[in-house]
Order: C-alpha cells, then structure tokens, then sequence
C-alpha cells in the first residue's frame, strides 16, 4: 500500500489508538469506581460514614467525569486523527478502510467525543 511522506505507519497508529483508548478507559472506569463508592457510602447504615465520606468521594467523582477524561486525551487523540488526514489525506474512516484496520471501542468513543465519529464497521467487536 502507498505510504504518504510523512505518515506514520500502520502499526504505529494502532499502537497510538491502542494506548489511547486504553488511557481512556483506565479514567472512564476510574470515574465508575468512584461513582459506585459514592453509592456505597450514600447508602450506609452507618451515619457516621456518610459524614466523613461524603464529600470525597462527590468531589472526586465530579472530578473525574468523562467530559473531563475527553478534554484530558483530547490533545493527543486530535494530534493523530489530524495527522492521517492533513498526511494521509484522507479522513480516518477512509483511512481506516482502505488498510482494513479496526480501532479500539474506547478510541472510537474518544474520537467522536472529539467530532470525528467513526464508523462501526471500522470499531472492533
């Protein structure tokens, strides 16, 4: 396959989508953790519970919420999603194809968060 000047090569994006989605993941289930934690410390018998957790874990979780967790891969994610195409020339759907390679679901989600929704057929199942 043609390899634009420039470009970087197939198993360096998949490498770079791979540990994105991955970083992506890792503060989407730190944001789930700390949602269910605040449950279990809401729903305490223990009054006492309540009162010295609350607080934390509400902070923490607000903190730590999937906006947030966009906004902190965004620069990276945009870098590469913009390099196949100002690059490659091509948009990464097209890109994604005509290589027939899959990204992770995280990466996908992390993409279209960032506007550049890609298709299911190019998502891993």
């Amino acid at each position: 396959m043609y390899q634009p000047s420039g470009l970087l090569t197939d198993q360096e994006f998949m490498l770079l989508q791979g540990l994105l989605g991955s970083g992506y993941d890792g503060l989407v289930r730190c944001q789930e953790s700390l949602e269910t934690g605040l449950l279990v410390v809401t729903y305490s018998s223990n009054v006492s519970v309540e009162i010295d957790m609350l607080y934390a874990f509400e902070a923490n979780a607000n903190e730590v919420n999937t906006f947030l967790a966009k906004d902190l891969m965004a620069k990276a994610t945009l870098s590469l999603l913009r390099h196949v195409e100002n690059r490659g020339g091509q948009e990464i759907n097209d890109y994604l194809y005509a290589r027939q390679m899959k990204v992770t679901r995280r990466f996908a989600e992390l993409s279209s968060g960032l506007g550049y929704a890609i298709e299911p057929d190019n998502i891993e199942a």
